[in-house]
């Protein structure tokens, strides 16, 4: 089974690794921020920092060797970072310093993704259906969302509004939570493959992405989807909503696909490198930052032109 971004990126790049001995860039799994504060998460427990939108980036100590996959942050300064060994560090700060509040070395449990919604509440997700609730982001405990006979690996998970959560997973799994995750219904969605993540643009409009260039998204909260043209088959591995309402998608191979605003078209841009891509922001200034093998790169989003005539909507 696949591994999710994790191990698109990062696969057997755990604590136990060795440093490399040269000064290069680390390999960064997510990037997400919160004011002026961005924050970008990977390989070895690497976190880098930013004070003024992404111009500038320190390093910052975690508790943590564990590879992070995914950095998530919230207007009141409460940032999280998840990953390998059931590793989830919290922060009051926004992110300036780090407490560490679950780390379980015992089984293969990587954590790819973490939601929170305004009670305080918190779920962590991750390989082989692992995941883990919290009623303050303080205390964690196993939880199960899949149920016994399932253990898909849980790539992503969303806020589609306080309290209701989105998760998506392998073999086309998208699941909605509507009470903070005491109960999960699955989605049908009208593709095959792993999923590995997605936008939520309003409680009705989102996008979902994965392996193979696969792209969906609904206007109905996922009662219907259609499909969109990517115009790629490499895996698709992070995406931001952009100021105009379009969508930025980045995968492998140095893939970007810019989605036109009614999300319905997708268009490559051509780029000169190849770096894998794990996850993007667009900052205020309107460029984008790619979070990937070679740490942080800075993609120029072109000017929206024309609108595309919409595809048929397909309902699953």
């Amino acid at each position: 089974m696949a591994a999710g971004v994790a191990a698109c990126l990062a696969a057997g790049q755990g604590p136990a690794a060795a440093s490399p001995p040269t000064q290069a860039p680390p390999l960064l799994l997510s990037i997400a921020s919160a004011g002026h504060v961005v924050l970008a998460a990977g390989d070895r427990g690497a976190m880098l920092r930013s004070k003024d939108d992404g111009a500038h980036f320190t390093p910052v100590p975690v508790p943590s060797r564990a590879t992070l996959t995914r950095v998530v942050m919230q207007d009141d300064g409460i940032a999280f970072a998840v990953g390998f060994d059931a590793t989830i560090l919290r922060s009051t700060d926004s992110g300036a310093h780090w407490a560490r509040v679950l780390n379980d070395e015992r089984g293969d449990n990587p954590l790819f993704g973490l939601v929170t919604s305004l009670g305080g509440a918190a779920l962590a997700v991750g390989g082989f259906g692992h995941a883990y609730t919290s009623p303050n982001g303080i205390d964690w405990q196993p939880t199960h969302v899949l149920s016994e006979d399932d253990d898909f690996h849980l790539n992503a998970a969303l806020a589609i509004d306080s309290g209701k959560w989105l998760l998506v997973g392998e073999q086309a799994l998208v699941m909605r939570s509507d009470d903070a995750g005491a109960h999960w219904r699955k989605l049908a969605v009208p593709v095959q493959g792993s999923l590995f993540g997605g936008v939520v643009l309003s409680p009705q409009r989102w996008i979902i992405f994965g392996l193979r260039g696969h792209a969906v998204s609904t206007d109905d909260a996922g009662a219907h989807w259609q499909v969109i043209n990517t115009g790629t088959t490499a895996e698709l591995l992070g995406g931001t909503a952009l100021h105009d309402g379009r969508v930025l998608l980045v995968g492998n191979r140095g893939t970007v696909v810019l989605i036109d605003a009614a999300a319905h078209t997708g268009l490559p841009l051509k780029r000169d490198g190849r770096e894998n891509f794990a996850d993007c922001l667009q900052l205020p200034d309107g460029s984008v930052l790619a979070a990937g093998e070679s740490g942080l790169t800075k993609i120029d989003v072109p000017d929206p032109g024309p609108q595309p005539v919409p595809n048929t909507a397909v309902a699953p």
